[in-house]
């Protein structure tokens, strides 16, 4: 993987695109495609393989431009694949660490949700007390303002 953003600019030129070109393909501002044709943006898997849509190509082919593996020392070759294979097994690890703290945070939001829907049904309880008692009031209010009703005509007599 020699330098995968000079064979990027190397097929953008081979297939007479500017840098705004590639940007309206993609969907992106000019500066942005810049920075990842300079390196300066870490080109993600989906990325390369809308890029290598566009140039009608393989990722491979972006990847590889200009190398013949067939051409270098087997001894090299070799060692590329075990370097490789290491990558390969750290960010699978990786991949088990962040799925493994995934579940972890997911086990911690759901106790919170168990926790808040017990808040919330308790706190429905203390409201359908409030609601009863305020029902309770309001016929008392009633009661009371027919008394004073009834009293004061009365008193008018």
């Amino acid at each position: 993987m020699a330098n995968i953003y000079e064979n990027i600019r190397s097929f953008r030129a081979e297939k007479g695109l500017t840098q705004e070109d590639m940007a309206e393909k993609l969907g992106i501002n000019q500066g942005s495609y810049a920075r990842l044709e300079r390196g300066e943006t870490e080109l993600t898997l989906k990325r390369l393989d809308q890029i290598a849509a566009i140039f009608e190509v393989d990722g491979t082919q972006i990847i590889q431009k200009g190398e013949n593996l067939l051409e270098e020392d087997p001894r090299l070759l070799v060692a590329k694949i075990h370097s490789l294979q290491k990558e390969n097994e750290r960010l699978k690890a990786q991949i088990k660490e962040l799925e493994l703290e995934g579940s972890e945070d997911i086990s911690s939001y759901q106790k919170k949700i168990s926790d808040l829907d017990k808040d919330l049904k308790h706190l429905k309880g203390i409201n359908k007390i409030l609601d009863d008692r305020i029902l309770e009031k309001d016929k008392l209010i009633l009661e009371k303002t027919q008394m004073i009703e009834i009293l004061m005509s009365l008193a008018k007599k």
